[in-house]
This record gives structure tokens, C-alpha cells and sequence, in this order.
């Protein structure tokens, strides 16, 4: 149920956004485009400024897909359409005695919803301002 309340909060919000979908893009397109925007915003902003550079933590730089793949001592941080086999997805859920990520600024459930459905839609790379990813 708390999924339902968290899905429909996260629609609302992207509803919100100031980018509305054109005409010839379907709702769930712009769903899933907004979403994949947020979810590597989350990323760059939140994780990546520890997790990138010559040694990151336990060898998982964040910095693109691919190297989200490779990942880490601990494996893959991402398996593409699997969020809920996916590092990534277990340490900002605190799942399977893995410490919560990141430890000071903890995500919203809305940057862990996004996350999820990046994750289930393929986690598609994108670059933004540069930056990767």
C-alpha cells in the first residue's frame, strides 16, 4: 500500500515539473523520461561526489553506467532491469545488512522511487551539463 502512496507522490511531483509532455509523446514516455532525468540527477548529486576519482570507496566509481555495472569488491552496483538485484538499489534501501547510502544525506523516498524505475527501465546512460552520469 505504502508503494501505491509512493508511486502516486512521485507521478504528482513529476506532473509538476515545468516540462509538459508535446503532443506527439504519450504520457508514460514523459513519465519515464522525467523520472530518468531524476534518477541520475540523484546519482551525480548525491553519490557520485564520494563514489568517482582515483580510488573511490570500495573500488565502485559511479561516474557512468558502465562502471556502475563493473562495480565494485562487492560486485555490481546496477543489473539493468533488476532493481531489486541491483547494489545499488540495496544500500539506499539498507536491504540484506548493507549500510544506508549515502550516510549523511539520506534520499527521499521519491529519489529512491526514481532510482527503482530507472533501474526497471534499463538505467540508460545520459549525460547532463557534462557530467556523467
Amino acid at each position: 500500500m505504502k508503494l501505491v502512496y509512493l508511486t502516486v507522490a512521485l507521478l504528482g511531483w513529476l506532473s509538476a515539473q515545468s516540462t509538459e509532455p508535446n503532443k506527439q509523446t504519450s504520457q508514460s514516455d514523459y513519465v519515464q523520461n522525467s523520472n530518468h532525468t531524476s534518477a541520475l540527477r540523484v546519482i551525480r548529486e548525491k553519490c557520485v561526489r564520494c563514489h568517482s576519482g582515483e580510488k573511490p570507496p570500495n573500488g565502485l566509481d559511479l561516474t557512468t553506467v558502465d562502471k556502475m555495472m563493473k562495480g565494485g569488491k562487492r560486485g555490481p552496483a546496477l543489473v539493468r532491469y533488476k532493481p531489486y538485484e541491483s547494489l545499488i538499489w540495496k544500500v539506499i534501501t539498507a536491504q540484506d545488512d548493507f549500510p544506508v547510502m549515502p550516510p549523511f544525506d539520506r534520499l527521499s523516498e521519491i529519489e529512491v522511487e526514481a532510482i527503482r524505475i530507472w533501474i526497471y527501465h534499463g538505467a540508460m546512460q545520459s549525460s547532463m551539463s557534462g557530467q556523467e552520469p
